[in-house]
């Protein structure tokens, strides 16, 4: 007979396993948020450092987030092969180079070498971490435990904007040095905390590991009979019988397609398969159609002055936009998993194309007025209330939608779409389309323009998402 589990009672420190193992994966995220705020903040410092003009500092940037692509692929390749901490461990080592060299470095071509690092770290993050915690997740709290990525990436942009706060009047390479550090001592962390984190159990048995695919249920369910409901998901949709003692399971697996290669033609096969891919890529292209990021650097970085130092009213708006967007996530984190994804999805983008059409139309008048404080504070209200509807259901959905909706064999595959063309959008937004339609029309005429965006996304939403709530990963294999 194949191994079944046996029933073990679970004490408190055992059924909070999967939360601190989460929490442990979601550190990449913090490095994200960290770095992506930490270039943003000391842009005044990189380009009197190397000598390059605004564009070259946005070349930079488009670097870094083109070079994200070939990590997301080549956290396919090592995924399949390797398992799901190979991957995060590669990451953090590539993060860790490109640090390194920053840290140092004094040519911008260098500096161009460590972004590039830095880009392929990023891209597998964004890819694998979200799918390993989906994998690990206990299915009646995966809602909230997928949130968690989103709000370490939050924390980190906060922390990142409070240390540029707190460190004014240190110098700028001072300051450079320190953002730098603590980015990599959160690499470092991210490394070592994979020494204790298992497996993903998907991967396990795929392997015919079906030892370790128990323990790791085990300890994650911390329950024997949520742990045997997921284990027979897995060899119902793998074809393994219960009385497959491991001789068998070669073969099995080989029959199922499950291998040790990046198949991306599974994603295309049939309409249904086909349906969920379109909804995959589509929900992250509406995710950055609109440049959520770029009206928050707008409140912070239009009041630096010409030293790159900023004014007390940029602090009280980023910092104020950063909270609520922050503290909002605890929203979804409750809901989720007892609303589901579909509705939150969809009330989160149709209140943000309401209030951005708002923001629009007021931010034409406070441009035009900019001594009206009342106006100022309508302005930053609006502001508010549409990072924080972003941070109920948009932002972390987008992750946790595309980690779950993919078919168990391809699900990696499917997760690298979807970020590529989150990544092409975000490039496409922020580096071509944006600029050309704030040279055209004002900021609050671009505001209205990304509210007619946003109802779109709500449209497709409508019609595309499917609900994914409490519904076992390992039983939506080529079904």
């Amino acid at each position: 007979m194949a191994p079944t589990i046996c029933v073990r009672a679970a004490n408190t420190f055992q059924r909070t396993y999967v939360i601190r193992c989460v929490m442990a994966l979601s550190v990449g995220f913090f490095v994200i948020g960290f770095d992506q705020s930490m270039m943003d903040l000391n842009n005044y410092y990189i380009k009197h450092k190397f000598d390059i003009m605004k564009i070259k500092f946005r070349v930079l940037l488009l670097i870094t987030n083109l070079s994200s692509i070939p990590g997301s692929i080549l956290s396919c390749l090592l995924a399949n092969s390797r398992g799901r901490k190979y991957p995060v461990f590669v990451a953090g080592i590539f993060y860790l180079v490109g640090v390194a060299i920053m840290l140092f470095t004094n040519l911008l071509t260098v500096m161009i070498i460590s972004r590039v690092a830095v880009g392929i770290s990023l891209g597998i993050i964004y890819t694998i971490i979200p799918v390993y915690i989906a994998e690990l997740s206990v299915s009646r709290i995966r809602g909230f435990l997928c949130c968690f990525p989103e709000v370490f990436f939050n924390v980190g942009s906060l922390i990142c904007y409070v240390y540029f706060a707190a460190l004014q009047n240190y110098s700028q390479a001072l300051k450079w040095k320190i953002f730098v550090v603590t980015n990599g001592i959160s690499a470092v962390l991210l490394i070592v905390v994979l020494l204790r984190i298992p497996e993903s159990p998907w991967w396990l048995i795929t392997q015919g590991r079906i030892k370790d695919t128990i323990e790791v249920l085990l300890r994650c369910e911390g329950s024997a009979t949520n742990a045997n409901l997921r284990l027979n998901e897995m060899r119902t949709n793998l074809g393994i019988l219960q009385d497959d003692n491991g001789e068998n399971l070669t073969e099995t697996l080989r029959y199922y397609n499950i291998k040790k290669r990046v198949d991306w033609k599974k994603l295309f096969q049939g309409k249904p398969v086909l349906k969920v891919f379109i909804s995959v890529i589509g929900l992250n292209f509406f995710q950055q159609a609109f440049a959520m990021d770029l009206m928050l650097s707008k409140f912070f970085l239009d009041n630096q002055n010409d030293k790159g130092t900023n004014t007390s009213i940029g602090h009280f708006y980023a910092l104020s936009l950063l909270s609520a967007k922050t503290i909002t996530l605890l929203l979804p984190m409750i809901l989720l998993d007892k609303w589901g994804r579909r509705p939150l999805l969809l009330i989160s983008m149709g209140v943000m194309s309401i209030v951005a059409g708002v923001y629009g139309a007021s931010s034409l008048t406070f441009w035009n007025n900019p001594a009206d404080e009342l106006l100022r504070a309508i302005v930053l209200v609006l502001a508010v209330a549409f990072v924080c509807s972003y941070s109920s259901g948009l932002g972390p959905i987008t992750w946790i939608y595309s980690s779950e909706v993919s078919l168990s064999g391809v699900r990696v595959e499917g997760m690298s779409f979807g970020i590529i063309t989150n990544i092409f959008t975000y490039v496409i937004i922020h580096f071509g389309i944006h600029q050309t339609i704030a040279t055209i029309l004002p900021y609050g005429g671009v505001m209205l323009v990304y509210a007619a965006i946003l109802a779109l996304g709500t449209l497709f939403c409508f019609k595309m998402i499917k609900e994914t709530r409490g519904e076992f990963l390992e039983g939506q294999l080529y079904s």
